[in-house]
């Protein structure tokens, strides 16, 4: 495994979502990738920290705003 394939699986890595083998092959990569370790060490106090907050109301304009954006996106998702 490369580093920029461990990018991609990282989020799935964490979730407990890899499957066992390609875990497996992520964390034979990781034991032996200091740059791969800081970035997984990072992600994981990343998440830790963001956890830890109080979630905060999103103004009304901003959801919507969101929302729209959102819909337009998988709306074009759709034409292709």
């Amino acid at each position: 495994m490369r580093c920029e394939e461990l990018r991609i699986l990282i989020s799935d890595y964490l979730d407990g979502e890899l499957d066992v083998e390609v875990c497996a092959e992520f964390e034979r990569h990781v034991a032996h990738c200091d740059r791969c370790q800081i970035v997984i060490r990072t992600t994981r106090r990343t998440i830790s920290i963001y956890r830890q907050r109080p979630l905060q109301p999103v103004p009304d304009e901003t959801a919507r705003r969101l929302r729209e954006a959102l819909r337009a996106l998988w709306e074009k998702s759709l034409d292709f």
